[in-house]
């Protein structure tokens, strides 16, 4: 599935998805099978004002396009709000990359918008956007690796959500490099194996995976056993998680997940191993949307909203296609 512009006649409602990220902001309209159409992206304001205000700009843009090529949408917006989100009272408890603290967004963007707003955290939205166009698994455990770490639980194709801190498992902490504490995602992330890397000198500051995993494949044994550490450390951290779930599927997102069996298999292995006699799940895999899962999933909020319900379907990508991630 890609963005679209392609002049469309349609009786069938879609809707507008809008993610927000640390510095950028990406919309698009979304149709009932998940493919994007006049994609946007533009820089993300710091101020929760400001950024109210560029969600009209944005919303004009995206409804402009779907009047003049015949597209009608529901009436509510899914917007994605990255940190620690309260959904129910549509507040953004904490986005450390926004500044944002306790701003009553969803409030603020729908006596903008004049029109309901349903406010998503952004992985939980990523994960919603799988489990009905991507892997279509009724129940799964989907990781996303990035810059941080974060996961969230999938039951009948929705996302668990019993608090505001639900899923931030990246802070937790492990044994991590001289058997120091340290939260899994300055072991385990693609900004915390770039971080090790730059600190023995093998990359440059501000480097991420990419730049370790390079020396990886050329044979260099120090970053080697940067990845080993991080795979083996993720592995053991996976292992109670799955022996609560049970053996569902684990989905992994985000650029770390494009390196394919290169990242599995020794995930795999040292899950295996830390489970014993517990039986391991049959899928480990790699999320299939890629760069635009979020903004699917803001959508898929929207539809959920307006009751048009979308009928899993599962896509036939294989998911290499995932954001490159430093």
């Amino acid at each position: 599935m890609s963005g679209n512009t392609r002049h469309q006649v349609t009786t069938t409602p879609w809707a507008l998805g809008i993610d927000v990220g640390g510095t950028a902001i990406k919309a698009a309209i979304v149709d009932q099978t998940g493919d994007t159409h006049h994609p946007l992206t533009i820089p993300t304001p710091s101020d929760p004002r400001v950024f109210a205000d560029t969600a009209v700009k944005v919303t004009r843009e995206l409804t402009g396009w779907a009047r003049s090529n015949g597209v009608s949408t529901v009436d509510t917006i899914g917007i994605n709000i990255p940190g620690i989100i309260d959904e129910v009272r549509g507040i953004s408890v904490f986005s450390a990359n926004l500044g944002w603290r306790n701003e009553p967004i969803a409030a603020m963007l729908e006596d903008s918008l004049r029109r309901p707003v349903a406010l998503g955290h952004d992985v939980r939205s990523g994960a919603l956007a799988e489990s009905r166009w991507g892997v279509a698994y009724p129940d799964f455990f989907f990781l996303a690796i990035g810059t941080g770490i974060s996961a969230v639980v999938i039951n009948g194709h929705q996302p668990m959500t019993t608090w505001q801190w639900a899923g931030e498992i990246g802070q937790v902490l492990v044994p991590g490099y001289d058997g120091a504490l340290m939260p899994l995602e300055q072991v385990c992330s693609a900004a915390g194996i770039g971080h090790r890397g730059a600190s023995l000198g093998l990359v440059p500051e501000g480097a991420g995976s990419r730049e370790v995993f390079e020396l990886v494949d050329q044979g260099n044994v120090q970053a080697t056993e940067i990845a080993d550490t991080a795979c083996e450390t993720l592995g053991r951290f996976l292992a109670p998680v799955v022996a609560t779930l049970g053996p569902i599927p684990v989905v992994i997102s985000g650029g770390m997940a494009a390196r394919g069996d290169k990242l599995l298999t020794p995930i795999r292995e040292a899950l295996t191993r830390y489970l014993g006699v517990v039986p391991a799940p049959t899928h480990i895999e790699v999320a299939r949307l890629g760069v635009d899962a979020q903004v699917r999933g803001a959508a898929l909020r929207a539809f959920d909203a307006s009751g048009c319900k979308i009928q899993p379907q599962k896509t036939q990508e294989t998911g290499t296609d995932a954001e490159p991630s430093n």
